[in-house]
């Protein structure tokens, strides 16, 4: 086998990455087993929210705009009256806008709390996420159901509170940089896709509760989530912190798993080295203040300069960005296929549904199956590819899609070309090596919401070019296979090995 130079890791490696206990380890098993049953749930329930507020979401929006506009309100008169072409051109507006004010704090955090995790431990992170979240749901409620006859703009305002943690993106990004902590390169395509899992099974709950309950009162879905941010600060309290610690007696990074199972003596103790680097860990850390010197600011520019100049991280990480602006005008397909088919909103779940339930076949089953035989990351490339290959496909299915079973055909597709994200994922933590993971899944969630803030205002208008009969042309999604295309093209800069 030969390999292209670039193809190795150009990160720094810690001395423990090379000795790094493997999971099948008796001794580290069972906390391996509790570390990712608990990234997994926190993943579930991050991806079940999701799915449950965005139909709310377009409803809520087109309430108010229809009851601004118009006159009329959903409850006294149903969805019929507000399927005018003002009233969904203002709604997909606001939609977009407030897809770029939730990126916006992702753009402005991410880096800063990527290195917070380095100092004070993902878990740290990962809760200040949440109680933005928190806050930003509770703002959308006050907004949308107790002060009914202000603006339909205010449901931007919320977004504001997303700059504590960072948002969704940033959370999922100290969720993959945990899994990535206690997981050798050789098997993160797997669990990592064995993590992506549970978007398909959180977004496929999601949306079927939200169609549900919709039914009965549009009120439900905003309670259903208020109660499972509570279950996910829950499950973060007993989540086992998996940040490095850094040992300044031998200026070495010990790694959690190293910690926990290699140097446990016979007797079940410590050894008294271990309890003195013990003292200069995480612990310790997290009450390091943050240097924000000038000299510590040039060491963080010239950090990130060096991430990004990486040859064959600069292509994963241009994809990264590309990627989320095609992506952006899945955030229409409700409101495409509720025009085209000419159905209320909370009758469309079923295209997504079908969407999800491919993404989760994909990620348990043929995923793992198709890559089994495949050595890193010759396979990260490949799956890239395969995956771009068929969004397009997929998206360009969703554009001539005029009934039901089309949409749900070609969003049941571009399901099973989701595991873009997991190949981007693995080659580039593969590549910037062991000790620079919080760095690239802060950068990499920064550009992906870069590319939505370019995405959501792009993809709503394209939506608003209608015909003759004022019908929109989906040319959104038309517009979203040639960017996959592009991408695709630039996958051939990575040269993978020759196996």
């Amino acid at each position: 086998m030969e390999r292209d130079t670039f193809l190795r890791p150009h990160g720094r490696v810690s001395l423990t990455s090379a000795r790094q206990s493997s999971p099948a380890d008796p001794r580290a098993r069972p906390q391996f087993r509790h570390i990712f049953v608990c990234i997994f749930m926190l993943k579930l329930l991050t991806q079940f929210i999701f799915a449950l507020l965005e139909l709310p979401l377009v409803r809520l929006a087109e309430d108010l705009v229809c009851h601004s506009l118009l006159g009329v309100d959903h409850d006294n008169n149903g969805e019929s009256r507000c399927k005018s072409e003002s009233v969904q051109d203002a709604t997909a507006q606001i939609i977009g806008l407030k897809t770029t004010f939730d990126a916006l704090p992702c753009v402005l955090t991410a880096w800063l709390y990527g290195q917070m995790s380095d100092l004070w431990g993902r878990k740290t992170v990962m809760f200040v996420s949440n109680t933005g979240q928190f806050m930003t749901l509770c703002s959308i409620i006050f907004v949308g159901f107790f002060m009914r006859f202000t603006p339909a703009k205010l449901l931007w305002l919320p977004s504001a509170w997303l700059l504590a943690g960072g948002g969704m993106r940033v959370e999922m990004a100290m969720q993959y940089t945990a899994l990535c902590d206690v997981v050798s390169w050789e098997q993160r395509t797997r669990l990592l896709s064995f993590l992506h899992a549970s978007d398909g099974i959180g977004a496929l709950l999601g949306y079927v509760l939200s169609s549900c309950f919709m039914q009965y009162s549009l009120r439900w879905p905003f309670g259903i989530a208020f109660v499972t941010f509570i279950a996910k600060f829950f499950i973060l309290r007993y989540t086992p912190e998996t940040a490095p610690c850094y040992n300044e007696l031998s200026n070495d990074i010990i790694s959690l798993d190293e910690y926990t199972s290699s140097d446990v003596g016979t007797d079940g103790t410590v050894p008294q080295q271990m309890q003195q680097i013990s003292s200069y860990s995480l612990t310790s850390n997290r009450f390091s203040t943050i240097n924000w010197q000038w000299g510590a600011c040039q060491t963080q520019i010239r950090k990130f300069r060096d991430l990004v100049n990486i040859r064959g991280v600069n292509v994963v990480f241009t994809s990264f960005a590309i990627k989320r602006v095609a992506f952006a005008s899945l955030a229409f397909v409700f409101q495409y296929a509720s025009e085209i088919l000419e159905q209320d909103l909370s009758k469309t779940y079923l295209i997504r549904v079908f969407h999800q339930f491919s993404v989760a076949i994909l990620f348990i089953c043929l995923l793992p199956l198709l890559t089994r035989n495949l050595l890193s990351p010759a396979k990260d490339v490949w799956v890239i590819r395969v995956s771009l290959t068929t969004l397009m496909i997929g998206f360009y299915v969703v554009w001539n899609g005029r009934s039901l079973s089309g949409f749900a055909l070609g969003l049941g597709i571009c399901g099973l070309g989701e595991g873009l994200e997991v190949g981007l994922q693995s080659l580039g933590s593969y590549l910037v090596g062991d000790v620079d993971q919080a760095a690239f899944f802060s950068i990499a969630s920064m550009l992906g919401v870069i590319g939505e803030l370019v995405g959501g205002p792009l993809m709503a208008s394209a939506y608003t070019i209608r015909d003759n009969h004022h019908r929109p042309l989906g040319y959104c999604f038309l517009l979203s296979t040639g960017v996959f295309g592009c991408v695709f093209a630039s996958s051939y800069l990575l040269k993978t090995s020759r196996v």
